[in-house]
């Protein structure tokens, strides 16, 4: 049977650290127009990390590029989230939301103060849902950590006002369980590639309530790696439908391959000979 690819994408610097803590034998691929990804093992399988280096709107195209590139058959969003109640009865600092669906805020009608949804919602894949929300169960109980199924709104705008968090949440009426920046963008992207099998696993590190700070973005990340990682160990992913065949992958668009261990491309490197191969460090480059 093929083997699947998995593409994992985080957005923020904590959320890079985090997994890339969890990612075995690493190796990165560099391709021409700039896209760096990970390869490397991830509990019992073999995956593919993309960081974009911009968030919300602005990743849409990084994001576009590495999946023309990788060509995955699933793709999860890994990192922070905004949680949905800001009495944080029911949620806290570190719990991890589970995507069923996401729904777009950003089209939206302002009617008189009153916000009417325009904007489209959208399942994540069914097999990803069904092992994530799952095996969470069992995760929660092993690691006493908490977690919430269910809709997430995506939007582009920085929510950290309780005012227009209300008004946000308050325009649907199946209580989203929180909100995030890049999910529905990546939806679409995938959607054009023919890709299914998507969901977002975020972490909340914080409540969009005007007290918005950056120290539980760590244990937020951490969290939402380590019910990927705890689901990744388990067996089921092979049920994720092939989207590509294997001719269609890694194209001759690659140019670099190699280990992980720090080396940097020196910007006084010589200038390359085109048609050959040219060794920087421990970095080989095909022209």
């Amino acid at each position: 049977m093929a083997e699947r690819t998995f593409l994992f994408i985080t957005f923020n610097e904590n959320e890079r650290t985090a997994f890339l803590k969890k990612l075995d034998n690493r190796k990165e691929e560099t391709f021409h127009n700039g896209i760096v990804v990970t390869n490397g093992r991830f509990g019992k399988y073999d995956v593919v990390h993309f960081h974009s280096p911009y968030q919300g709107n602005e990743s849409q195209m990084p994001v576009m590029n590495a999946i023309q590139i990788i060509k995955p058959d699933a793709v999860i969003l890994v990192g922070i989230a905004c949680g949905a109640n800001v009495n944080k009865k029911d949620q806290h600092m570190g719990d991890v939301l589970i995507s069923k669906n996401v729904i777009d805020y950003d089209f939206h009608k302002d009617n008189n103060g009153k916000i009417e949804q325009r904007g489209i919602i959208v399942p994540s894949g069914n097999t990803l849902y069904s092992l994530f929300s799952q095996h969470a169960f069992k995760w929660k109980e092993e690691y006493k950590l908490a977690y919430h199924c269910g809709d997430i709104i995506s939007s582009t705008v920085l929510l950290n006002n309780p005012e227009k968090k209300k008004e946000i949440f308050d325009a649907f009426c199946d209580n989203p369980k929180g909100y995030e920046m890049e999910g529905i963008s990546t939806f679409r992207i995938c959607r054009n590639a023919n890709i299914t099998e998507w969901i977002i696993v975020k972490g909340i590190s914080d409540f969009g309530d005007g007290n918005k700070k950056d120290e539980y973005q760590v244990i937020a990340s951490e969290n939402a790696v380590s019910l990927c990682q705890y689901v990744f160990s388990q067996e089921g992913l092979k049920c994720v439908p092939k989207v590509w065949e294997p001719s269609e992958k890694h194209d001759t668009c690659k140019i670099v391959i190699h280990q992980v261990s720090g080396d940097i491309l020196s910007e006084n490197a010589k200038k390359p000979d085109f048609g050959k191969s040219n060794t920087f460090g421990n970095v080989t480059i095909n022209f």
